[in-house]
């Protein structure tokens, strides 16, 4: 993980020395949370985290292409109880033809999750690619297919092999309203260690989502965009009907002069239902997220390049280890600069 991290650092200088356009952006937080979860349990302490992200867009004619990366470490408690840190990096190439549109995604995320008698590591790998078609007349019809892997190194390892594909219809209502609705399917294959009498053995387990998701985006007096999935679960270790429910969301709305309110909503709700009630619930699903969220955020613009704002907001991360929870509140002060 740490030699991923170099290499962004030193992509992210090699870059900023030849691309005259690129964007940075730097966070700083700090303030209180509570927790619960059988991680930190019944926590009250201070927190404190910076972020730092960068960024390229490339345009020309019909073709843009672009890159970003982006690096979170978070501490919990001044003893540092707790630590996280999140890189990601992502690249994206978009191509506009005649009558349809195509692009390709590709992206990274190395998560490492430290504590008192905790050390988990996490790797995320996906590719995918999309188009758009334009056969109907405020219609665009768009398929999107992809391959995730992951791995989760722990004090055991558990890795996930992950194809998906969605096809969904987008009905523009006007100018600032718009839906689309579709399906979603993914087959995955989880590989891990399962334990039966005291006796740990490893062990394969296909599986199936698949389900309706619909979205929506409205901007006019204020901004809505909301994605909605909701996905049947099958495999040899779950009973029917074991389902999950995939929510993201962003509203909000500019007060007055510089004031601006947000509410960002990324949220997975599952309920598994297992054959055998004594299986580890992680063996049973392989999650794309695991940084569960809801955050209400107040921002004051202090001039281009520069905002302050307040972000209180309710976590529950799902760590797939030991049904380890870590969820709770908190309450931050951040100041956020770009270039």
């Amino acid at each position: 993980m740490w030699k991923s991290f170099l290499a962004g650092i030193i992509f992210f200088l090699f870059a900023a020395s030849i691309f005259p356009q690129i964007n940075l952006q730097g966070n700083l937080e700090a303030g209180f949370f509570k927790s619960s979860g059988n991680l930190l349990s019944n926590e009250n302490n201070l927190m404190v985290a910076l972020e730092g992200k960068f960024g390229y867009k490339y345009k020309q004619e019909n073709t843009e292409f672009s890159v970003e990366l982006k690096m979170r470490p978070e501490i919990y408690a001044i003893d540092k109880k707790l630590s996280t840190l999140i890189f990601k990096a992502g690249g994206n190439f978009f191509r506009r033809e005649e009558n349809f549109d195509w692009a390709i995604n590709a992206g990274r995320q190395l998560s490492k999750i430290s504590g008192n008698n905790i050390d988990i590591n996490y790797d995320l790998f996906s590719i995918e690619g999309n188009s758009i078609f334009y056969w109907l007349e405020d219609t665009p019809i768009l398929f999107l297919a992809g391959y995730a892997y992951q791995n989760i190194d722990s004090e055991t390892d558990q890795s996930n092999d992950i194809i998906y594909f969605e096809g969904k219809a987008n009905t523009n209502f006007g100018t600032y309203f718009k839906a689309g609705y579709g399906v979603y399917a993914e087959k995955f294959t989880i590989e891990g260690e399962t334990i039966e009498n005291f006796i740990t053995s490893k062990e394969k387990i296909p599986g199936y989502k698949a389900g309706p998701s619909i979205e929506i985006f409205y901007m006019k007096d204020f901004v809505l965009n909301a994605r909605y999935k909701f996905l049947f679960h099958q495999s040899n270790r779950i009973k029917f009907p074991s389902h999950e429910q995939r929510i993201r969301m962003i509203t909000g709305k500019i007060l007055f002069d510089d004031f601006s309110i947000f509410l960002l909503v990324d949220y997975n709700l599952r309920s598994i239902k297992k054959k055998d009630d004594e299986e580890q619930t992680n063996i049973l699903y392989s999650p794309f997220n695991l940084e569960n969220q809801v955050s209400l955020k107040f921002s004051y613009e202090l001039s281009e390049n520069a905002e302050v704002y307040m972000k209180g907001s309710y976590f529950r991360n799902d760590l797939v280890y030991n049904n380890y929870m870590f969820e709770g509140w908190n309450l931050l002060l951040g100041i956020e600069l770009s270039k």
